[in-house]
C-alpha cells in the first residue's frame, strides 16, 4: 500500500508517491531535491483534517478579502473617470488663467515708469490679478489697501492653529470682470464615526479573550484587551498571518515579531527594536505555529504577562517599522494593552478572529474601515502617509480625501509640507506655519496665479492666511474640496 505525501518546498510542493513502510524515513523530493521527514499514517489523518478546517476558515476569509476587492476595484473605476473629466475641465480653465496672467505681464512690460510720461496712465490695461480690497466701501482703499493680517504662531499659542467662525465674513466689494468668484454655500455635514456605539467594557466573566475597538482613524485601527489574555496560547496565535502594515499575506515576504509593550519593561529599553531583535522568527510550512512561538523564547525585560511573546507579521523591507504597543492602569484592576493596526483591513481580521462575527463591533468596524480605506488614501505612498500623519492628525471617522504638496518641496520631500483635504476639514502646514480650516466655517480660498504655479490662502473672519503653492494640475482638487465643505472661492484670471 503506497501513501501520497507533499515535498514542504513552498516553490515545489509536488505531490509524491511513496509506500507505506517508508513512513517515519528521510526522503528527498526527485524534482527539487528538499530532504524531509515522511510522516506516519496516523500523522498524515491529523493533518489532512486540520487542513480541512484551515481550508474552511482560509475561504471564508478569501471571500471576505475579494469582496473588499471588489468594492475597491469598482470604487477606483468610477473615480478615475470623474477625475478624467474633471481634468479636461480644469485644463480648459488653466488654458484662460495662464492667459490673462500673460496678458497682464506683458503690458507691465510696455508700460513706461517715468511719472512725467503721459503714457503711464494709458498704457495700463484694466487691472486682471487686482483683488478688490474686503470691507465696507471707502473712498481711500485704492490709495491706501489694508495690510494683510499676519500668519499666527502656532508654537506661542495652540489654538491659534484652528481657524474657524460661526460669524460671516466682512461684505466684500465685486471683484473685477477677470475674477471667478463663487459665494459660500451650506453643504451636507460629513459622515459622523460610530466610536459611540462600539461595547466600551471588558468582561472577565466571559471565558474566552475579547477585543475592544477603540479608535479607528484614517492612521489605523487601536484594539484593546485585558492583559491578562497574553496567558492564553491561542490569543497570542490570533493575529492573522499578513502584514500589519500594508496587508500582504504572502508568508514568504513576512517576518513575525514580538510586540514590544515598552513601557511595561524592567529595565531601560529605548525603542522597540532592542527588544525585537532576539525574538523574530521566520512563518514556515515546516513549523507549526506553536513551534514558532516556543522558537521566540521568553522575553526577558519585560513582566509578566508581557514577557510571553505575541507574534505580529511584518513584510520584511519594512522590518525597520514597529507597532506601537502601549497600555494602561487601570488602578485596582487589570492592565489594558493597546496595539495600534495601520492597515484597516488587517484589524478586520483579527477582531474577526478573536471575536467572531455575531458581535455588533464587528459589523460597525467593516462599515468605518469600509468608510475610511479607499483608493485615494491607499494610492498614496506608504512613506508618503507616514509623513502626512506626523502634522495631520485625523480624528475618528474623518475620511481623507486629497493631499496637495506645496510646490516649493523637493519630490523626495513629499508629504513634509502641503494641503490635507478631508470630510471635514483643510490642513496646511508650510516650515512654521500650520493650522486648519473648519468644515462649516464661512471661509473662502483665494488663488493667485505666480508664474508655473498659483498661490494659495484662506480669507476667514480673523484675516487672511497663507497656506501653500501649490501647481496647476491640482487646481480641481481644490475647487472640489472647497464645493465638499462649503468655502468659497476667488480665482485670479
Amino acid at each position: 500500500m503506497d501513501i501520497k505525501v507533499h515535498c514542504p518546498k513552498a516553490t515545489c510542493r509536488a505531490t509524491l508517491t511513496v509506500p507505506l513502510t517508508a513512513a517515519g524515513h528521510v526522503a528527498r523530493c526527485p524534482l527539487c531535491h528538499e530532504t524531509f521527514l515522511i510522516p506516519t499514517q496516523d500523522d498524515i489523518a491529523e493533518q489532512t483534517v486540520s487542513s480541512w478546517l484551515e481550508d474552511d476558515i482560509e475561504d471564508l476569509e478569501d471571500q471576505t478579502d475579494q469582496k473588499w476587492q471588489k468594492t475597491l476595484e469598482e470604487e477606483a473605476t468610477c473615480k478615475a473617470h470623474e477625475e478624467e473629466l474633471k481634468r479636461e475641465e480644469t485644463a480648459k480653465e488653466i488654458e484662460k488663467i495662464m492667459a490673462g496672467n500673460q496678458q497682464f505681464i506683458d503690458a507691465l512690460k510696455t508700460t513706461s515708469t517715468d511719472p512725467d510720461d503721459p503714457a503711464a496712465t494709458t498704457a495700463l490695461p484694466i487691472t486682471a490679478n487686482i483683488v478688490a480690497p474686503t470691507g465696507p466701501t471707502d473712498p481711500t482703499a485704492t490709495k491706501s489697501p489694508r495690510p494683510e493680517v499676519p500668519v499666527p504662531d502656532p508654537v506661542s499659542d495652540p489654538a491659534d492653529t484652528t481657524i474657524s467662525t460661526d460669524t460671516p465674513a466682512a461684505p466684500a466689494q465685486a471683484p473685477s470682470a477677470n475674477h471667478e468668484t463663487i459665494a459660500a454655500k451650506p453643504v451636507q455635514s460629513p459622515r459622523k464615526s460610530h466610536q459611540d456605539k462600539y461595547p466600551s467594557e471588558l468582561d472577565m466573566h466571559v471565558p474566552r479573550p475579547y477585543l475592544l475597538v477603540t479608535q479607528c482613524t484614517q492612521s489605523g485601527v487601536i484594539l484593546s484587551f485585558d492583559s491578562r489574555f497574553l496567558e492564553h496560547e491561542g490569543f497570542r496565535l490570533s493575529m492573522p498571518i499578513a502584514c500589519a502594515f500594508t496587508g500582504e499575506k504572502d508568508p514568504s515576504l513576512l517576518i513575525a515579531k514580538p510586540m514590544a509593550f515598552l513601557d511595561q519593561p524592567c529595565g531601560e529599553i529605548h525603542n522597540a527594536y532592542e527588544v525585537e531583535a532576539g525574538h523574530e522568527a521566520k512563518p514556515s510550512q515546516k513549523q507549526t505555529p506553536k513551534e514558532m512561538l516556543a522558537r521566540m523564547g521568553i522575553i526577558e525585560q519585560f513582566k509578566k504577562p508581557f514577557r510571553l511573546p505575541m507574534p505580529y507579521y511584518m513584510r520584511t523591507d519594512h522590518s525597520s517599522q514597529s507597532l506601537k504597543c502601549t497600555t494602561t492602569s487601570t488602578g485596582d484592576g487589570p492592565t489594558i494593552a493597546h496595539v495600534h493596526i495601520p492597515d484597516g483591513l488587517v484589524a478586520i481580521r483579527w477582531l474577526r478572529h478573536v471575536n467572531g462575527i455575531c458581535g455588533p463591533e464587528f459589523d460597525l468596524l467593516q462599515k468605518d474601515v469600509s468608510h475610511l480605506w479607499h483608493s485615494k488614501w491607499t494610492h498614496l505612498d506608504e512613506a508618503v502617509r507616514r509623513r502626512i500623519e506626523v502634522w495631520a492628525h485625523f480624528r475618528d471617522g474623518e475620511q481623507f480625501r486629497y493631499f496637495i504638496s506645496d510646490a516649493d518641496m523637493l519630490k523626495k520631500d513629499d508629504g513634509l509640507a502641503g494641503v490635507v483635504l478631508t470630510d471635514r476639514r483643510l490642513i496646511y502646514k508650510k516650515f512654521h506655519r500650520q493650522g486648519q480650516v473648519e468644515f462649516g466655517t464661512n471661509a473662502q480660498l483665494i488663488i493667485r496665479p505666480d508664474g508655473t504655479m498659483a498661490g494659495l490662502r484662506v480669507k476667514t473672519q480673523e484675516g487672511t492666511f497663507k497656506c501653500a503653492k501649490f501647481h496647476f494640475k491640482d487646481l480641481q482638487k481644490l475647487k472640489d474640496a472647497a464645493t465638499d465643505l462649503g468655502f468659497g472661492l476667488d480665482i485670479a484670471r
